[in-house]
């Protein structure tokens, strides 16, 4: 009988070859159109500029170098084509760094190992506020200082612990916090592959300690000679810390040694070779079982199931909520705000301000989720949260708080560096002030980052021209808005609002945010107080919610209403007495109340402020506290 011909190794090769660019292709695809790399950059908002101080102080501490190249990379990701394709990039240079220690540790290819950390980075990517670059470039490079560990050429455990120890110095200050994963993985491959102990166990406690020694270094506290550049240390709380990303590194040293000895051990006699029927060199199992680590086809499928299982199309939309509302596309956050199924405060607070903006928060404000814990955010209490100080500045501008506005952006560049859009507003706020010296300082600063120094350059034009900016129309309405006089209320909503209005008796932004500040706290009798004010607005009718709180008013306090020459509506006064009439049917239980005239009466003001919240608020019973 002749022998069944092998398959060629040309055609394995190809086999592989296919699966794994197909793994990578299907990753672009899902970073570029389903996770939307845009959204990435503005979510994370990576600064980097090019100017010597600033590298010096990124490059000064441990895991600069990763951050500073990741920082730049991202830049790109505004772009959401060319962001998809430097992740991708990123990501194969994670599996080759992986295959290249894999067939180190056995000359065989194992795809499916070798694809492993791609797997557990390509779940982490659909992440918004993990750093996923900074993983990244950090995993390659531990990768190959892995590589290199265990080639070299020493044996004596004197001279490993020393090519340990400069590896781990380079990696530390490289990478950061993220070099846990090569020590780890140099204390498996003694212990493991090579079955050195000692050694093993003297890594092992030098891997431990040496943090603690380069927190002496540069000047850290002991924990974050651990700790930093990790994710753990940054946007992502502890207990979404990615353990799987960072075992990977480890996990694959252990398998990789432990089937490297198995296959390298000396071949049995030929008396005890198997059978003619058998393959020769490997069990029937043993090929089962090399066939699953050796097909690219597992991982690529795996990595697939698992990303499209595990993402959230809820965090886009929030985080694209967030994205429009920075570009001023009103219009279309609040199309956005009416699909979502679970909000956050954030998303709330960019929904009343597009309301506003688009001066239907009188009218619309209740078929949005509200709540009464929840606030307008117009001041910060004990809170600092960048992403807060942003929002909260940019609505104070255009209320002409400029001041207040000012040191929100100084808040961010204190605690949280050079971010350009802090620049930019630092840069305004001192040209509306008549400051143009020190605007130009701001403006210097935007000259050194890679897409704002346009921008940067020809405002530096404009105000060499003309130094107030006494021609550009955005700067004549904002000063005309501009708080001049000195105040002495406090600084809660309706102190800063009534301030406003005192400046600009026509200021509509503040008046529309009064009004939503009054119906949110439920402070009736000073919301018809300032129904007075809407003269001054030239509105055709009462907004709708203002009518409702009205008739809720006249009818709780029996006083009589003073509307100044406006009318409420019949339909109002008729849609009230049949919210009365079906909210009495209950018999005072609010709980079948609130969910019997949810679809009927869930976007009025009395449902908000019998039930506590709006029906929209009611219906998605995850609303998020967080930000």
């Amino acid at each position: 009988m002749k022998p069944v011909p092998a398959q060629p190794a040309n055609s394995i090769q190809a086999w592989f070859a296919v699966w794994t660019v197909t793994f990578f292709v299907l990753f672009f695809v899902f970073l570029w159109l389903v996770v939307d790399p845009t959204l990435l950059e503005h979510t994370l908002k990576p600064i980097f500029l090019l100017d010597r101080i600033f590298l010096g102080e990124i490059l000064e501490n441990p895991g600069g170098p990763v951050s500073c190249a990741s920082a730049f990379l991202m830049q790109f990701f505004r772009w959401g084509w060319l962001g998809a394709l430097i992740g991708t990039a990123a990501l194969a240079g994670v599996g080759y760094a992986s295959d290249r220690l894999l067939r180190r540790l056995h000359p065989k290819p194992m795809a499916f190992l070798s694809l492993l950390p791609c797997v557990f980075l390509w779940i982490e990517v659909a992440d918004y506020g993990f750093p996923w670059v900074d993983v990244c470039l950090g995993l390659v490079l531990n990768f190959l200082g892995t590589f290199v560990y265990v080639a070299l050429p020493w044996n004596r455990d004197s001279h490993r612990g020393g090519g340990f120890l400069v590896l781990w110095v380079l990696l530390y200050y490289v990478t950061g916090g993220q070099v846990h994963g090569f020590a780890l993985a140099g204390v498996v491959y003694e212990i493991v592959g090579r079955r050195r102990w000692i050694l093993g166990l003297v890594l092992a406690v030098a891997g431990a300690l040496l943090p603690l020694a380069g927190a002496w270094v540069f000047i850290l506290r002991d924990h974050m000679g651990y700790l930093v550049k990790l994710p753990v240390a940054s946007a992502n709380p502890v207990g979404r810390f990615p353990w799987h990303v960072f075992l990977a590194l480890p996990f694959i040293v252990a398998i990789g040694s432990m089937i490297g000895r198995r296959l390298s051990q000396p071949s049995l006699p030929k008396e005890a070779q198997p059978t003619a029927h058998m393959p020769q060199g490997r069990k029937p199992t043993q090929g089962k079982v090399w066939a699953l680590w050796n097909q690219p086809i597992v991982p690529t499928i795996l990595g697939c199931v698992l990303a499209l299982a595990g993402f959230s199309w809820n965090e886009k939309a929030l985080a694209r909520i967030d994205y429009e509302t920075d570009h001023g596309a009103w219009n279309l956050v609040l199309e956005l705000g009416r699909h979502l199924p679970a909000y956050s405060r954030a998303s709330v607070a960019d929904i009343n301000r597009a309301l506003c903006q688009t001066g239907r928060i009188t009218q619309d404000m209740f078929a949005y989720p509200q709540r009464k814990d929840f606030e307008l955010w117009l001041t910060l209490h004990d809170t600092i949260n960048p992403r807060k100080c942003m929002k909260v500045g940019d609505a104070l501008i255009e209320l002409g708080q400029v001041n207040s506005s000012e040191r929100m952006a100084g808040e961010i560049l204190e605690l949280w560096g050079y971010r350009p859009d802090a620049l930019k507003r630092l840069a305004l706020i001192k040209i509306l002030k008549g400051q143009p010296e020190s605007a130009r300082i701001y403006l210097n600063l935007l000259t050194k980052t890679l897409f704002d120094r346009r921008w940067a350059r020809e405002t530096l034009g404009e105000l060499s021209r003309d130094p107030r900016l006494i021609s550009n129309p955005e700067v004549i309405r904002l000063r005309s808005f501009m708080i001049t006089d000195l105040y002495s209320g406090g600084f809660d909503a309706e102190g800063i609002l009534l301030q406003s209005l005192r400046q600009n008796r026509q200021n509509r932004l503040a008046f529309q945010y009064l009004m939503a500040h009054y119906l949110l706290t439920q402070q009736l009798d000073k919301l018809h107080l300032n129904v007075i004010r809407l003269g001054n607005f030239n509105f055709p009718e009462i907004p709708r919610h203002v009518e409702e709180a009205l008739v809720l008013y006249r009818q709780t306090s029996g006083r009589a209403l003073s509307l100044h020459g406006n009318r409420i509506s019949l339909q109002t006064e008729r849609r009230y007495q049949e919210f009365n009439q079906r909210f009495l049917g209950y018999g005072g239980d609010l709980r079948a109340a609130s969910l019997g005239m949810l679809r009927e009466f869930g976007d009025t003001y009395w449902y908000y402020h019998v039930f506590g919240c709006s029906g929209m608020a009611l219906a998605h019973a995850d609303l998020k506290d967080r930000l």
